[in-house]
């Protein structure tokens, strides 16, 4: 028993003194200097006189109202007579006055100055022009690699059909392109109600390049469920003919008249009999009057040709 105890008492005094070695010599050992790093051979560094490398500094100038190519390039830091170089360089290949408002002109620069302008006219091109070793650019159209990724568009209509595709992220042109399709069959202002669903597979297209979506496809399907009634369509292209849409039964959408000509109007007067506005009296009305905010789309009812335009009896 004694041997036990005597040795038990000799671990706790190494283990106090290896406590206390490593609370006195911890310290002492971060303190130690760094260790020293043989130095770079002179063979592996780079002449005292050479260049530090210098990146490409990649801009964005955007077209404003009134701009031209001209102003364009010229604000993107082109001299005149370079900008005019640029502008002459797209002769045969682009029309500058094609320039829409809002167009994104990407501008890389180099240590030189400007070295390339580039520009997407259309969704499948980009436009660039560079600049050569004489200064002068030179132009070329290059096709783009876009990749088209099907979406899928689902919602429920609360207040109204406009408000709850919005909500549900449907793109302004695949919206206007679903209501050209529909209004040959539904109104949308009196048909539609509060509860009735809608459905829209369309193409997303993608700038394999950067990533970015560029635009959309054309609508290959799209349902509108009313009072629980399914009206799907169809995108389908006959041999020789164009492209439309389709019943489930293979029968064409288009007919003579659409049922509303406008986009989210309201009857402002229906036909029948109605005291006139400006008269007084009460008359025939023989039509039906849409009431729509200024600036709204109006979409021609069929197909027909403009007799004449102008004021006609007052």
């Amino acid at each position: 028993m004694v041997t036990q105890s005597r040795q038990s008492a000799v671990a706790l005094t190494v283990l106090g003194l290896l406590v206390l070695w490593a609370l006195v010599l911890g310290p002492a050992r971060a303190r130690l200097p760094a260790p020293v790093l043989p130095p770079v051979p002179e063979s592996l560094l780079p002449p005292p006189d050479a260049p530090s490398p210098l990146r490409d500094d990649i801009s964005t100038v955007t077209a404003r109202p009134g701009d031209s190519l001209m102003s364009v390039l010229q604000r993107a830091g082109l001299a005149p007579a370079a900008a005019q170089n640029a502008t002459a360089a797209l002769a045969g290949k682009w029309d500058p006055r094609g320039l829409k408002i809002g167009q994104e002109i990407a501008v890389t620069r180099d240590q030189d100055g400007n070295k390339e302008l580039r520009l997407s006219p259309d969704l499948q091109r980009d436009l660039v022009m560079s600049r050569g070793a004489n200064g002068v650019f030179t132009a070329a159209l290059l096709p783009r690699d876009i990749l088209a990724v099907p979406l899928r568009v689902a919602g429920t209509i609360g207040s109204s059909f406009f408000a709850a595709a919005a909500k549900a992220g449907l793109p302004q042109a695949a919206l206007a392109e679903m209501i050209r399709a529909f209004s040959y069959d539904v109104d949308f202002q009196r048909e539609v109600q509060p509860g009735d669903r809608f459905e829209v597979l369309f193409d997303q297209l993608i700038d394999a390049r950067s990533g970015k979506i560029v635009g959309n496809g054309e609508i290959a399907y799209a349902a509108l469920t009313l009072s629980g009634k399914l009206l799907p369509l169809y995108r389908f292209t006959p041999p020789g003919g164009l492209a439309g849409f389709y019943s489930s039964d293979g029968a064409s959408v288009k007919k003579a008249l659409l049922r509303t000509p406008v986009d989210g109007a309201r009857i402002s007067s229906a036909f029948g009999l109605r005291k006139h506005p400006i008269l007084g009296f009460t008359r025939m009305h023989q039509g039906v009057d849409f009431a729509v905010p200024a600036g709204t789309p109006i979409l021609a009812s069929g197909d027909a040709v403009v007799a004449s335009a102008g004021w006609s009896n007052g």
